[in-house]
């Protein structure tokens, strides 16, 4: 099931969010769904977390993430101060394995172009029908490709 967050191509985001901030922006929804949606996040908290990711170079200016768990740390800080600061870990795997309970999965999907979603999966075999989250709406590279790889966010103290 689709639920309304924002996307990357937002015209209020900078251009290098709207053009790479897939990865980025699917940390962000992540770190929202684990906090139960407690709170609604604007494009002002986005640009705030950008900010301070860019600063501790979790992200560089091309939006290459290099520190995925800084990237959700700094959202739990920013945007759920008072929260339960669940404590996660994330994992890189090429090939699927099925889900356990408490862990979310960004999948990776090749076309033209790399693209990363948030995946629902409850199958063995997942598909597009499987995207909770696609952060430039409806991606080519979803709609005509494939899954390349994996990330998977296990919360540890849920």
């Amino acid at each position: 099931m689709k639920e309304e967050f924002i996307l990357q191509t937002d015209k209020n985001l900078p251009k290098n969010i709207n053009k790479w901030g897939c990865y980025f922006m699917c940390l962000i929804y992540t770190t929202w769904d684990i906090e139960d949606k407690k709170h609604n996040i604007t494009v002002k908290d986005i640009l705030n977390i950008y900010k301070i990711c860019i600063k501790n170079k979790f992200v560089d200016k091309k939006l290459y993430v290099k520190k995925p768990l800084g990237i959700i740390s700094t959202t739990i800080n920013e945007i759920f101060p008072k929260s339960n600061k669940k404590k996660m870990e994330l994992s890189f795997v090429s090939n699927y394995r099925f889900p356990i309970p408490n862990q979310k999965i960004i999948a990776c999907w090749k076309w033209k172009y790399t693209h990363f979603v948030v995946m629902d999966i409850v199958a063995e075999n997942p598909s597009k029908n499987d995207v909770k989250y696609d952060p430039i709406g409806k991606s080519k590279s979803v709609e005509n490709g494939s899954i390349n790889s994996f990330r998977y966010i296990e919360i540890l103290n849920k």
